[in-house]
């Protein structure tokens, strides 16, 4: 058994005559030879004990709070401390005479209500099972080991005085809990039940004396749980507060306790050493509101539901959260140590997290991606974000402090970043979000942008995320006649001076490459911006109902559409894309009805197609039907991917993109889409004019003007036909290629080519439609158009079939599987060079003659009406 602490405090003493007390307690009459009993007392129960040799026990049944029989009762508590108080008397003619006495204290396993024994030499009886002396005049007490009495460093007992109280302190430990009821004190054992009752035993040795005991009062102690060596136990009881007085836990000692009770004490739970582990089935163990510092060299344990109100974890201590376990932080997170296990930390609405932690770290268990702190402040350390993180105040960090946002992750910050001499880092496709209407940011960040691959003399459209960047700063060797702005009365790029101009925030700025820059090889440039980021709402003034180059002002994405309706904008948005590819636009298009872009090898940052992500670092054409362009933080997503499409619950969508691609770098994309808000006449901001900065292009016709972008209305009909336009500087062999399709058109419906010229209705769904033209503007070539989407009537075939071959000075077309009905040979003009009609044949030769080396277009007509083109260079 574990020893209970005793504090005694004795000041002084009285000498009493042998006297016999019978009255007042009942069978408490007894005299014997060092004998003791009880007596009736004003304001109380006396106690008293004399002897023929002058010793003798003082015993009592410390029952109630007020010192009576039929008090108040009381429950004392582990940790708690039971003060019985005794004052020396000073009626009767007692007058103090004891100087050296011995005050002892035991705790026994016999139900008897006195000790009784006749030989004193045997110290409280043989089967006390603790022991404890406090002698007079000396500093020390005496415990009871199994070597015999050993002195620990006590308080200093002396002699009793007349008139002055004596404390006697009994401090309960985790073995017992003593339960002040019934007819005697039980001291039972702290699982509750079923121990054997143990009694309450003062004893004076070395003198007559004799006293009133007043009071019995519970007074608050830290409560000391400990456990040393090897040691575990299971306190299983309830540890409370002593009335509207909050008691504290401390956890001692190198081994493990463990807590199942429902405990409802509120003070602090201090882990000094050894292991804290909160193990109650079915509900918490501390009460949520209860705070927690955890000693370097101890471990807190949770291994089942549980919040807390603040947990402090210094350096070297450690906090083990058990797989199924959610440790919640309504208060302060202060966190230095170490974490580990495979449950969950989360954070209460105003939850908070101080990192203090050295070195070069990664976020973990500590700050989660869901119910996570409301703010962060990071006093030391350097930090790399392990997912996106999401924070409803402020994050902070302290001098010499380091934080990372990696790509393809996120931070919000509902409040303010304070950086307060530290460094945080945004790589390139992460993103920093905020709410909010103003800036309130504190401090230098860096926002990482990379370039597409480019070359030395290939441009980029920037805007910077950051305030105070300046422009020959941010790519300091470019060539300093190299950094425009877009001149909206001209609709043309103008130089502006870098070394003495910043970044404007939310305008668009044409920058080329660096001049060391690779000029052979496609290379991706490294930006940096470094400043303030911006925050809150932004205003641009532009000029109206013209093109002004205006730019994303913040450190993340913003939504496309959000911007174009916010802003009024009808016409579309225009991203720069270009490489050095005179046969392709400079501009990748996006409305609300989708995007199309310039090409894989054009430059494009953000992937081949816009997808209604505005990212990080990107400048961009818009007309405005206003004078001033709005940005604000509604507008902020989170956005880390390029995908085609973004799709949309609220809108339908039934799109399809086509790309022409040809010799010499010829590359153009259209986009149409069948949408509900749309109709077949113009929509503003949902068709997308071409912007005619190329003489190569392939786009749709409305109302005679190109669009790269077409919404149509709905319902979808397949008798629907789409007008195309093809333009080109260079004759040669081109290609119709479907990138991607969705909506009604996701399963198998068929979608054709309709070459006017040559009468052919190719099904691009199958394989691509070649075709070879001169230079030149057709307009009215071809169609886009549509087959039932419930069925196929138009018989299906493989060119693989189909084998065409120059053979003396003719051609001959040889069918597997299908007879030829006829065939009709053009060159590139669509001029028809010969024809061979009314065949059933699958072998046929069409002689040319003498004609000139040529490429030719080979027209074969079915039986079944299927048609198949072939080239052939003659």
């Amino acid at each position: 058994m574990k020893k209970l602490l005793l504090l005694f405090f004795a000041i002084s003493s009285l000498a009493i005559s042998a006297q016999t007390y019978t009255n007042g307690c009942g069978n408490w009459s007894n005299v014997w030879r060092n004998s003791s009993g009880c007596f009736g007392y004003t304001g109380g129960v006396g106690l008293f004990s004399f002897g023929a040799t002058n010793q003798g026990d003082l015993n009592g049944r410390f029952i109630t709070v007020d010192g009576t029989i039929g008090g108040t009762q009381v429950t004392l508590n582990p940790g708690q401390k039971i003060v019985m108080r005794i004052d020396g008397a000073t009626a009767s003619g007692r007058t103090g005479i004891v100087t050296d006495g011995i005050i002892g204290f035991s705790l026994r396993s016999t139900t008897n209500l006195f000790d009784g024994g006749a030989d004193l030499d045997s110290r409280y009886n043989n089967n006390a099972l603790t022991k404890v002396e406090f002698r007079g005049g000396d500093g020390n007490a005496r415990y009871l080991k199994s070597s015999g009495l050993e002195y620990a460093n006590m308080p200093d007992f002396n002699t009793f005085k007349a008139g002055v109280t004596y404390e006697i302190e009994v401090i309960s430990d985790k073995e017992f809990n003593l339960v002040i009821g019934g007819t005697r004190n039980n001291i039972e054992l702290f699982a509750g039940g079923g121990g054997s009752i143990r009694q309450i035993q003062v004893r004076n040795s070395g003198a007559n004396m004799d006293g009133r005991f007043t009071n019995l009062a519970v007074s608050n102690l830290p409560i000391n749980l400990t456990s040393n060596t090897g040691e575990t136990f299971t306190v299983t009881g309830v540890m409370s507060n002593n009335g509207a007085t909050e008691n504290t836990v401390n956890k001692n000692g190198v081994g493990t306790v463990i807590l199942t009770g429902q405990n409802t004490f509120t003070g602090l739970t201090s882990v000094n050493a050894g292991t804290l582990r909160l193990n109650r089935t079915g509900g918490a163990t501390l009460p949520s509101t209860n705070n927690v510092t955890v000693s370097s060299g101890a471990t807190l344990r949770v291994s089942t539901n549980q919040t807390l109100n603040n947990l402090t974890l210094p350096a070297g201590a450690s906090l083990t959260v058990d797989t199924g376990a959610t440790l919640t932080i309504n208060g302060t997170f202060t966190y230095s140590g170490t974490i580990s296990g495979a449950g969950t930390i989360a954070y209460g609405a105003t939850g908070t997290l101080i990192y203090g932690l050295t070195g070069s770290q990664t976020t973990a268990m500590e700050w989660p991606s869901s119910n996570g702190p409301s703010s962060v402040t990071i006093n030391s350390g350097s930090y790399s974000l392990d997912s996106t993180k999401s924070l409803s105040g402020d994050l902070i960090l302290s001098s010499g402090t380091a934080l990372t946002v990696p790509s393809s992750m996120n931070i919000t910050v509902g409040d303010d970043l304070i950086n307060n001499g530290g460094t945080v880092t945004i790589q390139n496709n992460a993103n920093l979000i905020q709410n909010g209407t103003t800036n309130d940011n504190v401090g230098d960040v860096a926002v990482l942008r990379n370039s597409a691959s480019l070359f030395r003399l290939d441009y980029t459209l920037w805007s910077s995320p950051v305030a105070g960047q300046n422009l020959l700063a941010f790519s300091p060797n470019t060539l300093v006649n190299r950094f425009y702005t877009y001149d909206s009365s001209t609709d043309n790029y103008s130089t502006i001076v870098p070394s003495t101009n910043n970044f404007a925030e939310g305008v668009g700025y044409l920058i080329r490459m660096p001049d060391d820059h690779p000029s052979a090889t496609a290379t991706v440039w490294n930006g940096s911006f470094n400043g303030v980021p911006n925050n809150g709402d932004v205003s641009v003034s532009v000029t109206n109902d013209t093109y002004n180059a205006v730019g994303n002002p913040y450190p993340s994405t913003i939504d496309a559409d959000d911007f174009i309706t916010a802003n009024g904008i009808s016409e579309a948005l225009y991203f720069w894309r270009k490489t050095n590819n005179a046969a392709a636009s400079s501009y990748a298009t996006y409305t609300l009805a989708g995007g199309v872009g310039t090409g894989s090898n054009s430059g494009d940052p953000l992937g081949l197609v816009p997808n209604g992500v505005i990212q990080v670092g990107q400048g961009f054409i818009v007309k405005s039907t206003s004078t001033t362009i709005n940005f604000d933080n509604t507008m902020r997503i989170g956005d880390n991917n390029n995908q085609f499409f973004r799709s949309s619950s609220e809108i339908e969508n039934n799109r399809i993109r086509l790309t022409a691609t040809g010799e010499n770098g010829f590359y153009s994309q259209l986009l149409v889409n069948y949408r509900s808000e749309a109709t077949n006449a113009f929509d503003a901001a949902l068709d997308g004019r071409y912007i005619n900065d190329n003489e190569n292009a392939f786009y749709t016709l409305l109302e005679q003007e190109p669009f790269t972008i077409q919404a149509r209305a709905l319902p979808f009909e397949n008798t629907d036909v789409v007008p195309l336009g093809f333009k080109t500087t260079n004759a040669g062999t081109f290609s119709i290629v479907l990138n991607e399709k969705d909506g009604v058109f996701a399963d198998n419906s068929e979608i054709f080519i309709k070459d006017i010229d040559l009468g052919i209705w190719h099904n691009i769904t199958e394989s691509p439609y070649e075709f070879v033209s001169e230079s030149g503007v057709f307009s009215q070539r071809f169609e886009l158009v549509y087959q039932d989407v419930l069925s196929v009537n138009e018989p299906t075939v493989n060119a693989n079939h189909f084998i065409v071959l120059k053979e003396n000075n003719g051609v001959s077309v040889r069918a597997i599987h299908e007879e030829i009905s006829s065939v009709t040979i053009f060159d590139l003009s669509g001029r028809i060079i010969a024809t061979s009609q009314n065949n059933a044949s699958t072998y046929l030769t069409i002689p040319l003659g003498s004609i000139q080396s040529q490429v030719l277009l080979v027209q074969m007509i079915t039986q079944n009406g299927t048609v198949v083109s072939k080239k052939l260079i003659y």
